[in-house]
């Protein structure tokens, strides 16, 4: 009797492993689902900076195959890897940063990503380093763009000479172009960019006629 207890003790025993098993699978399962169809590079690293986990957006975007087990210099060329391991360090010793990475994928393509590197600490165990890359690509072509149509506009108006304002009527605050303040007789520093400030250089005998205008004119 005495044996048929322990048998059926380490019978359930086993049982108990092998659905503590299937939980475990299924859970790692549903995280690698999910973790695949994020749009955005995800890793985990151990200590020693091999990598434990890296998702497909990450796997596809430098064209990695295998990848569990690998150091970032393992897997990027030496400059890139030299920089980033300084930065996983950091985020290991300090605690959570925020990188921007300039990077060339597997196709030759210039891409732009922001991560965050974060500390992953459980009690008794080795810490782990995490990191999400968001792509900034897109952000950074409209940013470029934006910065060549200022200066191509800034060049227009030089070169025709004429001065250029705007005012931001909720707030009062207003913008004079640099013609706009030698025209005036003024250096940029020299006068408040404000409603108020271009209101006190019109003659007392111009200002209602001005008024009338700049109320038609927002009609």
């Amino acid at each position: 009797l005495e044996n048929e207890r322990l048998v059926r003790e380490l019978e359930d025993r086993i049982s108990d492993l092998k659905r503590a098993e299937a939980d475990l699978r299924e859970s790692k399962g549903h995280f690698e689902v999910f973790m695949d169809h994020l749009p955005a590079a995800a890793f985990i690293k151990d200590e020693q900076g091999k990598v434990v986990y890296a998702n497909r957006f990450l796997r596809d975007l430098f064209g990695w195959k295998e990848t569990e087990g690998k150091s970032t210099p393992d897997l990027l060329p030496p400059e890139i890897a030299r920089r980033m391991v300084t930065d996983d360090r950091a985020a290991l010793a300090h605690g959570p940063l925020t990188v921007s990475e300039h990077l060339t994928d597997a196709q030759g393509r210039e891409r732009f990503f922001e991560t965050r590197k974060f500390p992953i600490r459980f009690e008794g165990r080795p810490s782990l380093l995490g990191g999400i890359s968001v792509e900034m690509t897109e952000q950074k072509r409209i940013e470029q763009q934006l910065r060549e149509s200022e200066q191509r506009l800034r060049l227009a108006l030089d070169a025709v000479n004429d001065g250029l304002w705007d005012w931001h009527v909720p707030s009062g605050k207003a913008y004079f172009s640099p013609r706009c303040h030698s025209m005036l007789g003024y250096e940029p520093s020299e006068f408040q960019a404000s409603r108020a400030s271009w209101s006190s250089l019109i003659h007392p005998e111009d200002i209602a006629a001005t008024e009338t205008s700049i109320r038609q004119a927002m009609q």
